[in-house]
């Protein structure tokens, strides 16, 4: 089996088979993550096709030490997203919640670090007058 830096490898050189060894080895997890948070089955695929399509896509360009981490992320920023052009108010504090309890979110520094600027993204996202409530 190959790990994951061998696949992405693989991937830079336009290996499709490593490409689906790399996605059925995280998809479920990824998808596990999401739906968490959504419980929108539909959604959760859509986010998921839009992660691993966009990775394809920058191969060449994005550098990843720790490939679950990033993938990941990658959910927990696309979440994020998708509830800020959605939700607002109670909704997004109970994902919030659920999101800062995660095993993915602060168990460490760097995840600690990772998840601090997911949350100062989706605060600079907001318009201005939420923001201001919000940081109040």
């Amino acid at each position: 089996m190959l790990s994951d830096q061998e696949l992405l490898q693989l991937i830079r050189n336009d290996q499709i088979a490593a490409f689906e060894e790399l996605y059925h080895r995280y998809w479920e997890s990824m998808y596990n993550a999401a739906y968490k948070r959504l419980r929108n089955r539909e959604q959760c695929k859509d986010l998921l096709q839009d992660i691993f399509a966009d990775l394809w896509k920058r191969k060449n360009v994005v550098s990843i030490d720790n490939v679950s981490g990033f993938l990941h992320m990658a959910v927990h920023y696309q979440v994020y997203k998708l509830v800020g052009k959605q939700a607002s108010g109670p909704a997004f504090l109970e994902l919030f919640d659920r999101m800062a309890a995660s095993p993915y979110a602060a168990d460490s520094r760097l995840e600690e670090k990772e998840f601090l600027q997911v949350v100062k993204a989706w605060v600079n996202a907001m318009p201005e007058k939420r923001r201001e409530i919000f940081q109040l």
